[in-house]
């Protein structure tokens, strides 16, 4: 606003004298273009670098479970420090305060998958892979025994296409595709199952690596003095 000029008014042998006032702007810390800034952002850049590379790693493992919580938290995690990473240090500083608990989030979220996934393979399936095939071996005997039941009795036939139940005859296909369920069992659930693990446990170690960096690079900015971190 442009200042008020000043005024000078005469009462007797008093001036009163009204000085400019002029409406500015409260000054801010750093000003774009400005030393301090300057001075501010290469302060910031190697923690900002840290954590720019840390995110990275986070956003490739998240894009492998995008469909589940933890891996939409770090991808949201992820991307917010590498969109801001292209203005400057100091905008990198402002998203890991988002960041920082996406990240604590998505290392927990992990961590819990991870947990559910190591019981499975350890208590879980060493138990039942030897109960499948018990099972398996007592459905298919059961499935001759019918078929000679329906050779002998014509009835049979009719029975067990139009009176038995949808689960009895889930069990027949299921007893058909026996053998390859328990080559599946056998040979590829364990591989499903480690890299299962491997993939719980890469994205908690990038979420608790990308946690630790946005901390690290928020204190940095606040002793720095940057404004609103």
């Amino acid at each position: 606003l442009p200042a008020r000029p000043a005024k000078m008014e005469a009462k007797g042998e008093k001036v009163v004298v009204v000085a400019n006032i002029v409406d500015e702007a409260p000054s801010k810390l750093a000003v774009a273009g400005s030393p301090e800034l300057a001075a501010l952002n290469n302060g910031l850049t190697n923690e900002a670098n840290a954590l720019k590379g840390a995110a990275t790693l986070l956003f490739c493992l998240s894009l492998f479970q995008v469909f589940t919580l933890h891996g939409f938290l770090g991808l949201v995690a992820s991307a917010l420090v590498l969109l801001y990473s292209e203005r400057s240090p100091l905008g990198t500083a402002h998203a890991a305060r988002f960041t920082h608990s996406l990240s604590v989030a998505t290392a927990i979220f992990s961590a819990g998958a991870l947990a559910a996934a190591m019981i499975v393979s350890v208590a879980v399936v060493p138990d039942a892979l030897p109960e499948m095939v018990a099972a398996c071996e007592e459905a298919q005997a059961e499935k001759a025994a019918w078929a000679a039941a329906q050779e002998a009795e014509p009835d049979a036939r009719f029975h067990a296409i139009y009176v038995m139940p949808a689960a009895r005859r889930l069990h027949q296909v299921a007893v058909e595709n026996c053998d390859a369920v328990l080559e599946y069992a056998s040979s590829a659930l364990p591989l499903v199952l480690f890299f299962n693990i491997l993939m719980q446990g890469s994205l908690m170690l990038a979420a608790t690596s990308c946690a630790k960096h946005a901390a690290l690079l928020m204190m940095k900015a606040q002793s720095l003095g940057a404004p609103a971190i």
